[in-house]
């Protein structure tokens, strides 16, 4: 997978790597690569997503989540961690991709660093929100009533 640079951070390589080694199938390989990135490299969930993204893998890879904190609600430290990785997944998504692979093709580089620096302001979060709503999932903060009476309902009367 060739890599266009507008996707060349710092850890560019070890996506490749990651998705290289999921291709082959040697999927212990590709999860230690992954936590190489995260914990070596020090990369966030967006850079993670972006970098799915950009490299056009979203049909390659699987996003395992593993929030565990065990002084609190493990359902809710699970739900505020699927939401923030989905949002991630989303801000990829509305990145102007086509546009930034112009402006590389033509090496209009300024260009494509105001493109990037002006994709940070654009407003996903509406888009998250309108996501949430038509598939009647609570947007905002809502969802923390639900995560309550869920531990009040449920996990509260586990042994």
């Amino acid at each position: 997978d060739a890599v266009f640079a507008v996707s060349e951070t710092r850890s560019s390589n070890g996506v490749r790597d990651m998705l290289s080694k999921a291709r082959s199938g040697d999927f212990m390989a590709a999860r230690d690569a992954l936590d190489g990135l995260l914990i070596g490299e020090g990369m966030t969930c967006r850079e993670i997503a972006t970098e799915i993204v950009r490299c056009d893998a979203l049909d390659r890879v699987h996003i395992g989540l593993d929030y565990f904190d065990a002084s609190i609600n493990r359902i809710g430290a699970y739900v505020v961690g699927a939401r923030a990785t989905q949002k991630c997944v989303l801000q990829a998504l509305l990145e102007p991709l086509a546009k930034l692979r112009e402006y590389e093709a033509s090496d209009r580089l300024f260009e494509r660093l105001a493109l990037l620096e002006e994709a940070k302001n654009l407003p996903w979060n509406a888009v998250w929100d309108m996501f949430c709503l038509q598939n009647d999932v609570p947007a905002g903060e809502a969802y923390i009533a639900d995560v309550e009476q869920y531990e009040k309902d449920v996990t509260s009367k586990r042994a």
